[in-house]
């Protein structure tokens, strides 16, 4: 009687113990669930931020052509002199 006692009991701790470890994997899962999708917000700001940069610099770009093409104007015109 006492043995299968024992038997139940080793059973139930050995049970527990896969319990245990299945939530330990389940919970592994939720963290990397959780730190993937602040990783895919964070690439989202980063390229949102690259785009505005990207704009920037082609707004600058297209500036500085402007005072090239003026100044070229100037030249041109003082050498006609």
């Amino acid at each position: 009687m006492r043995e299968s006692r024992v038997e139940s009991l080793l059973g139930q701790v050995e049970a527990m113990i896969l319990d245990y470890h299945a939530l330990r994997r389940q919970v592994r899962g939720v963290g990397q669930i959780a730190e993937l999708a602040r990783l895919r917000r964070e690439k989202e700001i980063l390229e949102a931020e690259n785009l505005q940069l990207r704009r920037q610099q082609q707004d600058i770009r297209e500036r500085l052509d402007r005072l090239l093409e003026q100044i070229s104007i100037w030249e041109r015109e003082e050498y006609q002199r």
